[in-house]
């Protein structure tokens, strides 16, 4: 049996997980779609799903290019970071909108408090997009990542969405 490298191993190990991943996720959203339902609390499951799955695939450009399988210019590699920030972020403020109008809160059935929540959301959008001008939320040096500092308060914003919702 050939020696085989141990990074390649967690590189093809990781890669696999995201893989079938994301297959599920694309699973539910079609399954979703066949619904005769067509709510807009439905519409923010979708959302969801896309969101995770598009975490997911840039999950997989992660790997390869962290396990040094795959060479990336920089531009490559903040349009991945940035595709996963947004999916993040996206995911999580698209299941709490989900989760809410599915409990029907306050919030839920208040366009003008999904608006006012929405607000958190748009700045790290913002940010996110800006970022290889400013550098604040990540940046790389050759191929290495460097979180920034809005690095906890984007996490923070994930997970008080996610939080939230339960």
């Amino acid at each position: 049996m050939p020696n085989l490298d141990p990074s390649m191993i967690v590189c093809v190990q990781y890669s696999a997980i995201s893989l079938v991943c994301v297959f599920i996720l694309i699973y539910c959203i079609i399954v979703t779609n066949r619904s005769a339902e067509h709510s807009s609390e439905l519409l923010f499951y979708k959302l969801t799903m896309c969101a995770a799955a598009l975490c997911a695939i840039t999950d997989i450009l992660y790997a390869l290019r962290e396990y040094g399988t795959l060479q990336l210019g920089a531009p490559i590699h903040y349009i991945s970071e940035i595709l996963y920030s947004l999916g993040s972020i996206s995911g999580a403020f698209c299941w709490f909108i989900y989760s809410e109008k599915k409990q029907r809160s306050r919030i839920g059935q208040s366009n003008r408090l999904i608006k006012l929540c929405a607000v958190p959301f748009a700045l790290m959008c913002l940010f996110t997009l800006t970022t290889p001008i400013h550098k604040l939320c990540f940046s790389f040096s050759g191929s290495q990542y460097i979180r920034g500092i809005l690095n906890v308060p984007f996490t923070t914003v994930c997970i008080i969405f996610i939080v939230y919702s339960g």
